[in-house]
């Protein structure tokens, strides 16, 4: 236990700056359609963005917009906005179509966009600028011979190897990405997969089909029915929504676990398998009412050895859900869940039954969001299919966030309670967290961002559990003679007052540079220094490091070489720990035409471990990438 509280207590110190949580994005596929489009009819942007950070975008706080400008980037009108209606969990996608109305007298030729995304009045994403054509003259002698499919994409095939392995740790990887139309109405597939030496990798496959209120998915999808039912946990099967006017209804039918064989030391896993089915009413304006029913249960037969005690589990949960916005600015939004989990599905014990329900209140009122939310998990409540619902815990927590062009405050606490039952043999603790940052941005000036973060968890009796956490950091960005410059400093402290683990102190800063030069040649380097105390050990490690990156377009928009190379050693005062890392990588990228590239690299890794050479080793790395955009 104590050694499991230690690596925590290190990942928590070792994190990136506070500043570094806020949410992030990606854009991932954009198509527009149809392209070209005649002066007075409507475009679609077709957009997939990926989250990219570590939290969750909430429904209803996110929001996504085009802004439209002209062949030499002038800017002309934007797109309205659109409300992100579901959650999206971190690596998630959210499928987004923009409609636009081209202006009857619009001019024809090449015109340019860009994607903007918005969470909680905070801009997570800004586009590079994409293209579409407007034509003045219907073509309508063409339409005869106009497919009733069109597409568009990128296609991508790689190959790596190493010396790891003698030359047998090969790695072929397939990546595709479609957008466009089918039969008058969107479609978007994505697809990544593999083939390594432990066989075929099917990573990610999505194909995602819209009618006007029916939309239809096949492969890793996410439902989002409510927070305590189903929320945040992707799975491979198949999803069908269906919103006629103020009904929304929705099913999912999928696997959520592959089975894994057992070892003599290591549990397998049974395959899993989930339905469930959501039904959803706007009874008055602003005011919606819905239920879910999910349904899961492990296959016995799946596994040949499960190995480690371990047995077949199901799990039913029935849930409840209100939402009311009121006056456009305020939301009002609850949740009660019934569930029964079985552990065994070959015993004749009772299933555990209990209950689960939260409820929140937020403000929206311009550039400031407020909420708060209280939430009680019952101590044998179980949900499989959601991250969100943790057992046996009650408590509050609340947030604030102020967004002005130069200011942005975000600030949230919450204490949760467990042990909800006083079960004589659980220690029962009280689990404090705050974050806050603010990030000041006065034209001109550099960008500074401060970020602090407490934790606190405090057990009954507090000589079994009692420590804290505190985090401060602070980041400055830059922007001096064409060259950006970032540097951050954090301060990480834990304290143990039960003495059960070693008191721990660490300081980390890095100072960070990149500059375009006469739009031909990139470079970035950057160097960091961190040092851990363990106070009562006592014990002392250092880590420091260099990196530096260039690229150089030898023959512009055609050539580019790529260079990058890190250096790291780690040592301590104890004698026990002394390595040194060396990364070097360089390639080359050829476009043989606008649509398609080709590069070929080659890397090389020393890992050298002063203490005992054993430990030692070094490899030489291969790799070909082929890509096609059409």
């Amino acid at each position: 236990m104590k050694r499991i509280m230690i690596f925590i207590i290190l990942g928590v110190m070792m994190a990136p700056p506070a500043a570094m949580a806020i949410k992030q994005a990606e854009l991932q596929l954009s198509v527009a359609f149809p392209d070209p489009v005649k002066a007075g009819d409507k475009i679609t942007f077709q957009v997939v963005i990926l989250n990219t950070g570590s939290e969750t975008w909430l429904a209803n706080r996110y929001s996504i917009y085009a802004e439209i400008y002209d062949a030499r980037e002038k800017y002309l009108a934007k797109t309205d906005q659109i409300l992100g209606n579901v959650a999206v969990g971190s690596a998630g996608m959210a499928i987004i179509y923009l409609p636009y109305a081209i202006p009857q007298d619009e001019y024809e030729g090449m015109y340019k966009y860009r994607i903007i995304v918005n969470y909680e009045n905070k801009r997570i994403l800004y586009s590079d600028f994409l293209s579409y054509t407007v034509s003045s003259i219907a073509r309508k002698e063409e339409k005869a011979f106009l497919l009733p499919v069109k597409l568009n994409g990128k296609g991508m095939v790689s190959y790596r190897n190493s010396t790891e392995e003698n030359w047998d740790s090969y790695l072929w990887n397939f990546n595709l990405g479609l957008m466009g139309q089918a039969f008058d109405n969107p479609m978007m597939f994505k697809l990544d997969s593999g083939i390594a030496t432990d066989g075929f990798r099917l990573n990610t496959i999505l194909l995602n089909y819209r009618l006007p209120a029916l939309s239809v998915s096949a492969g890793d999808v996410m439902p989002v029915f409510s927070q305590l039912a189903f929320y945040n946990t992707g799975v491979r099967g198949f999803m069908v929504e269906y919103k006629p006017g103020k009904i929304e209804l929705a099913g999912v039918l999928a696997s959520s676990v592959f089975a894994r064989q057992g070892t003599d030391t290591a549990s397998g896993s049974y395959a899993r398998y989930t339905g469930g089915a959501r039904a959803g009413l706007e009874a008055v304006k602003d005011m919606k009412f819905g239920v879910s029913c999910v349904y899961t249960a492990d296959a016995p037969g799946s596994l040949t050895d499960p190995a480690v005690s371990m047995a077949p589990a199901k799990n039913l949960v029935l849930a409840a859900d209100v939402s009311c916005l009121m006056f456009g600015n305020f939301l009002l939004d609850g949740e009660y869940a019934y569930s029964s989990y079985s552990a065994d599905l070959a015993s004749d014990t009772a299933a555990l039954d209990d209950g689960a329900y939260r409820i929140s209140f937020s403000a929206m009122l311009g550039d400031i969001t407020a909420g708060i939310t209280y939430k009680e998990v019952g101590t044998y409540f179980s949900s499989l299919n959601s991250s969100y619902s943790i057992s046996d815990r009650a408590g509050i927590e609340g947030l604030l966030n102020y967004s002005l062009d130069f200011l942005k405050i975000y600030f949230m606490y919450g204490r949760f309670n467990d042990n909800l039952s006083n079960a004589p043999e659980k220690v029962t603790t009280a689990i404090d967290n705050l974050s806050s940052f603010v990030t000041v941005a006065f034209r001109g000036f550099p960008v500074c961002t401060l970020g602090y973060t407490w934790n606190s968890l405090v057990g009954n009796p507090a000589s079994l559990v009692n420590n804290v956490t505190r985090n401060a950091s602070i980041g400055i960005t830059h922007k001096i003679w064409e060259t950006n410059i970032s540097a951050g400093y954090q301060v990480a402290e834990f304290y143990d007052i039960t003495d059960l683990s070693s008191d721990i102190i660490s300081y980390s800063g890095n100072l960070r540079f990149n500059r375009m030069i006469n739009n031909i040649i990139s470079l970035n380097a950057g160097v960091n220094y961190s040092r851990l105390y363990s106070i009562d050990l006592p014990k002392t490690d250092q880590t420091a490091g260099a990196s530096a990156g260039v690229n150089y377009r030898l023959i512009p928009e055609k050539f580019i070489i790529s260079g990058f190379t890190s250096v790291s050693r780690r040592i301590d005062d104890a004698g026990t720990t002394d390595n040194l890392y060396i990364n070097l990588n360089v390639d080359g990228t050829y476009n043989i035409s606008s649509e398609m590239a080709l590069t070929v690299g080659t890397g090389w890794i020393n890992s050298a471990d002063q203490i005992n050479s054993a430990n030692s080793c070094q490899s030489w790395s291969l790799g070909t990438r082929a890509s096609y955009s059409f």
